[in-house]
C-alpha cells in the first residue's frame, strides 16, 4: 500500500522566509554588536566572532566567504546537517520550514517516488547500460547506481539502495570499490564510476563517489586518509574545478598527490578516452611521468562546489518573475515576487555573474575563456535564457517588476572590477578579475623566459638587461606609485623587430594592445582615453605609440604615463569613468628626439639587425609565446618574488620600479650600475630639449641683431613677437603649443638666457625677460604698425 509523502519547493520557502528574523525567533541566534546583523558562526563555536553576517535573504560566512539562504541555515543549526554536505538533513529543513510559513504543500506516493524516476527514463527512450555496485566495508552490498543512456540526449543515473528502491537517503556513504582498496596504500580518484573501471580493467586501484564532488562526505577523506592518491581530471571547466576541490579537501589527510590532466585533448576528454585512443601501455607511462603536488602549492579553489550544486538545481526550472500557487478553491494562480528575490536568484543561477568591468556587465564563458558583455537588457534576458537553457516568463502588471527595473537592480548589485585581466598582476589585486588559469610551476633556471629573450638582438648587454624588465614590466602596479614608458630605437632602421617587441609583450600578457600614433595622439587625444577606458580598454595592459618620427612633444602623453588614474567618457557610456592607470606605455621610434618630459619617464631599449633574416621569425616568436605564455610569467614571477634589493639608493625617478622589476634581472650591482649609466647616456642622446633651448637661444639673439637691437640689453618680449619668431625657430613637425613649450624649457633650466617670470611691471601683457640678471631699466619690444620696435610705455 502506498503512503501519502508531502514537500515544499524550495522556491516557495526563499519567496516567504525572512532568514535574519527565523534566525533570530526560531534558531535563537544573538546578534553580536550594535547593528542587529551580525552572529558568530554556530557551525564553528568558539571562534570568528561576528563572522556571520545575514538580512532577509540570507547569509554570508565572512571568512571562508560561503553564503546560503534559509533552508541551508536551518539545516545545519537546526538539524546538525554537515557543512560539506547539502543534502545532509535538507529535506527535515525544508519540512520544517513549510510547516512554519504554513505553505501549500505537495504531495506524492511513497512508491510513485521509489518507482518513478527508472520508469520515467524507459518512457522516454532511455536504455540502462550499467549498474555499478557500492558496497560497504564488509563486502555488503548496500548501493546500485544505474547508468541510463539516450541516443540524443545526454545521459542520467538513477540511485538505488540493495533492495531497488529509488530512495538512498538511508544507506551509508562509501566510495566505489571501497572494500578493494582500503587495505592498500594508492588509490586513484575518477570523475564517475566508467572511468574507474577503465583501471580496474587495467588491474590498477581506483574509485569515485557518487553524485560529484558537490556531495563530498567527511567520511570518503577518512577512507583515504594516508594513502597516495592520484586524480584524474577531465578536460573541462568542471573537471578542473574538481580537481582544485580535490585538493583542497584531501591536502592534509592523504599522502603523497599526483594530477593526471589531458590538457592537449579535445574538451571533455577523460582517462577512458585516453585509453581508447592510446592504449593501456601509453595510459600508464602517461599516469608514472607525472610530478608529485607540491602540497604547501595548494590554494583555495575559486569554485564552491555547493554553489554549482544550487546552479544546477535552480537551472532546472524557467525564470520567472512570479510565483504560481494555489489558492483554497483549488484555483491557480500567480503573484509577484520581490526585486531582491530575483537578483539572488540571477546571483545562483549563474555562480555570481553577471559582474562588472567599470560600468559594463559581463559574463566569463568558461568553457571559451570568451568575455561576453552585456550593454543592455535585450541582451541581459537573452544571456539568462543562452546560458541557462531555460524560458524567461515575464508578467507584465501592477506589482510585477519590469525588465527595464530588474536589469538596473542587476547592475547596482553587481560586483565591480577595474579590469579583465588574462594574466596575474603582481602584486596580486582584488580588482582585477582573473580570466587566466592557475600558472604552472616555474622551471629551474628559467629557461622559457631566456629562450624569449634570445629571439630578440639587443644592442648591448646592458639593453639585454632591461628587455627581461621590459617583459616582466606589465605585470607591476601598485596604486599611487608611477612606472616608466618604454622607448624602442634602433641605429638600424626599420626591420630590427621594434614593433614586434611590443605586439609580443602584449601577446604576453594576455591580448593586444592599445595602438596609436602621433596624429591621433597630438589631435584626437580625448579618443584615445576613450578607448582606454572602454570595456576593450579595460582588457589590455599596453598602449603602443607606434613609428615615432623627428621631433615629439606631447605633454599631455608624458603626463597621462605618470598620473595614477585614467579618466575619459568611454563609447556607449553614460557618464565619464574612471580606471587605474595600471598601463604600460610603449613607444617605438625611428631615430627620434624626445622631449625632456617624456625622456625623464622612460626606460630606452635599442636594439640591432639580426646578423641572418628569416622571413618566418615573427611568427616563430608568437607561435612560442602563446604555447609558453603562461611558464614564462610563472619564471618571471619566480624572479622578482624572490629577489632581495641591493642595498643602493635608485637613481631613476621609479625607485620602486626600478627595486622591484630591474635589479632581479641585473644580478650583480656591477650590472645594475651599467643598466644605470647605459639609460642615463641613452636618455641624454635622445632628449632634444637642451638643444632646441638652444636652437632658440641663438634664432631670438639673430632676430635682435636684424631688428638692429643690442644683445646685451634687458628686454621684455611681448608674447605677440615671440610667437611669431618661435615659428621660424622651432621646425614644422613640433606641432604644440610653442609658446608653452618654450616656457617649459625655461622652468625646466635649458634657456638659461630667459627669466622664469611672464610678466613685466612696465607692461600689461604676457611675454619673455631676456637677461634678467643685468641691472639698469627694461625695454619693451612689440609690434608696432605691424614691425619690430622697441615699444616706449607711458
Amino acid at each position: 500500500m502506498s503512503t501519502i509523502e508531502r514537500f515544499y519547493e524550495y522556491k516557495d520557502i526563499y519567496a516567504h522566509a525572512n532568514c535574519l528574523e527565523i534566525a533570530k525567533s526560531q534558531l535563537g541566534l544573538e546578534p553580536v554588536g550594535g547593528q542587529g546583523d551580525r552572529f558568530n558562526i554556530p557551525w564553528r563555536p568558539g571562534s570568528d566572532s561576528g563572522a556571520l553576517s545575514m538580512n532577509e535573504s540570507g547569509w554570508t560566512d565572512h571568512v571562508t566567504q560561503e553564503k546560503g539562504g534559509v533552508i541551508e541555515l536551518v539545516r545545519r543549526v537546526k538539524f546538525g546537517g554537515a557543512a560539506d554536505d547539502i543534502y545532509d538533513k535538507k529535506q527535515d529543513a525544508q519540512q520544517f520550514l513549510g510547516d512554519l510559513l504554513s505553505l501549500k504543500a505537495k504531495e506524492f506516493t511513497r512508491k510513485e517516488a521509489r518507482q518513478g524516476r527508472s520508469e520515467f527514463l524507459k518512457k522516454h527512450g532511455y536504455i540502462k547500460t550499467m549498474d555499478y555496485p557500492y558496497h560497504d566495508e564488509d563486502g555488503s552490498l548496500i548501493m546500485v547506481v544505474q547508468r541510463w543512456e539516450h541516443t540524443e540526449k545526454q545521459k542520467e543515473f538513477v540511485q538505488c539502495d540493495a533492495f531497488g528502491n529509488e530512495s538512498v537517503k538511508h544507506v551509508k556513504k562509501v566510495l566505489y570499490r571501497w572494500p578493494e582498496w582500503k587495505d592498500q596504500n594508492n588509490v586513484c580518484i575518477c570523475e564517475g564510476e566508467k572511468d574507474a573501471d577503465t583501471l580496474r580493467n587495467m588491474k590498477v586501484l581506483a574509485t569515485t563517489n557518487s553524485s560529484g564532488c558537490g556531495t563530498w562526505n567527511v567520511s570518503y577523506s577518512t577512507a583515504l586518509k594516508g594513502k597516495d592518491v592520484i586524480i584524474f581530471t577531465d578536460n573541462d571547466i568542471p573537471g578542473r574545478a574538481r580537481e582544485g576541490f580535490l585538493l583542497w579537501e584531501l591536502r592534509e589527510t592523504v599522502g603523497m598527490i599526483k594530477v593526471v590532466r589531458f590538457n592537449n585533448e579535445v574538451s571533455g576528454f577523460d582517462v577512458t578516452d585516453y585509453f581508447n585512443k592510446y592504449g593501456e601501455k601509453a595510459l600508464l607511462q602517461y599516469i608514472k611521468k607525472q610530478p608529485v603536488i607540491n602540497k604547501s602549492d595548494i590554494k583555495r579553489p575559486q569554485d564552491d562546489y555547493h554553489a554549482i550544486q544550487e546552479a544546477k538545481q535552480a537551472n532546472r526550472a524557467d525564470f520567472c518573475n512570479y510565483i504560481k500557487y494555489k489558492t483554497e478553491s483549488g484555483e491557480e494562480s500567480m503573484k509577484p515576487r520581490q526585486i531582491n528575490d530575483l537578483v539572488d536568484e540571477v546571483h545562483i543561477r549563474f555562480l555570481g555573474f553577471p559582474r562588472k568591468v567599470g560600468e559594463t556587465l559581463f559574463d566569463h564563458d568558461r568553457k571559451t575563456n570568451r568575455i561576453n558583455i552585456i550593454r543592455n537588457e535585450n541582451e541581459f534576458f537573452s544571456w539568462i535564457q543562452s546560458k541557462s537553457k531555460r524560458l524567461v516568463n515575464w508578467k507584465a502588471g501592477t506589482g510585477y517588476v519590469t525588465k527595464k527595473e530588474f536589469f538596473a537592480a542587476i547592475e547596482q548589485s553587481a560586483l565591480r572590477y577595474e579590469e579583465i585581466s588574462y594574466a596575474p598582476s603582481w602584486p596580486e589585486r582584488k580588482d582585477a578579475y582573473p580570466a587566466f588559469p592557475a600558472l604552472p610551476n616555474p622551471d629551474s633556471g628559467h629557461p622559457h623566459l631566456h629562450q624569449l629573450i634570445d629571439f630578440f638582438n639587443p644592442a648591448s648587454p646592458e639593453y639585454k638587461i632591461l628587455l627581461y624588465s621590459f617583459f616582466a614590466a606589465p605585470l607591476y602596479y601598485e596604486p599611487e606609485i608611477p612606472r616608466p614608458s618604454w622607448i624602442i630605437d634602433s641605429e638600424d632602421g626599420a626591420g630590427t623587430g621594434k614593433t614586434t617587441l611590443a605586439e609580443v609583450n602584449a601577446i604576453l600578457h594576455g591580448g593586444k594592445e592599445i595602438r596609436t600614433n602621433v596624429d591621433q595622439i597630438k589631435t584626437k587625444f580625448d579618443e584615445i582615453t576613450k578607448r582606454i577606458v572602454s570595456v576593450t580598454g579595460r582588457q589590455k595592459k599596453i598602449l603602443l605609440l607606434d613609428n615615432v618620427t623627428g621631433l615629439f612633444h606631447c605633454s599631455q602623453f608624458a603626463d597621462m604615463v605618470t598620473s595614477s588614474s585614467i579618466s575619459g567618457r568611454p563609447p556607449y557610456g553614460r557618464g565619464e569613468e574612471t580606471r587605474p592607470n595600471n598601463l604600460t606605455f610603449i613607444i617605438t621610434a625611428n631615430s627620434a628626439t624626445i622631449d625632456n618630459d617624456t625622456a625623464q619617464r622612460s626606460y630606452f631599449i635599442y636594439v640591432k639587425a639580426a646578423s641572418g633574416y628569416s622571413a618566418s621569425w615573427k611568427t616563430e616568436v608568437i607561435k612560442y609565446v602563446e604555447e609558453f605564455r603562461y611558464k614564462i610569467i610563472a619564471e618571471i614571477l619566480d624572479a622578482v618574488q624572490n629577489w632581495k634589493a641591493f642595498n643602493l639608493k635608485p637613481q631613476t625617478r621609479f625607485p620602486e620600479f626600478e627595486t622591484k622589476l630591474l635589479q632581479p634581472f641585473c644580478q650583480t650591482e656591477e650590472n645594475y650600475q651599467n643598466v644605470l649609466a647605459k639609460l642615463a647616456v641613452a636618455r641624454e642622446e635622445s632628449n632634444v630639449d637642451p638643444e632646441m633651448a638652444a636652437r632658440i637661444q641663438d634664432y631670438i639673439k639673430q632676430q635682435l641683431i636684424a631688428h638692429n637691437l643690442c644683445t646685451d640689453e634687458k628686454y621684455f618680449i611681448r608674447s605677440e613677437v615671440m610667437e611669431v619668431w618661435l615659428e621660424k625657430a622651432v621646425p614644422t613637425t613640433f606641432r604644440g603649443n610653442k609658446l608653452g613649450y618654450l616656457k617649459n624649457l625655461i622652468k625646466q633650466g635649458f634657456a638659461n638666457i630667459f627669466g622664469k617670470s611672464f610678466t613685466c611691471r612696465n607692461d600689461t601683457r604676457r611675454g619673455f625677460i631676456l637677461n634678467p640678471q643685468l641691472d639698469g631699466g627694461i625695454k619693451v619690444i612689440g609690434f608696432v604698425h605691424n614691425e619690430v620696435k622697441e615699444v616706449l610705455i607711458k
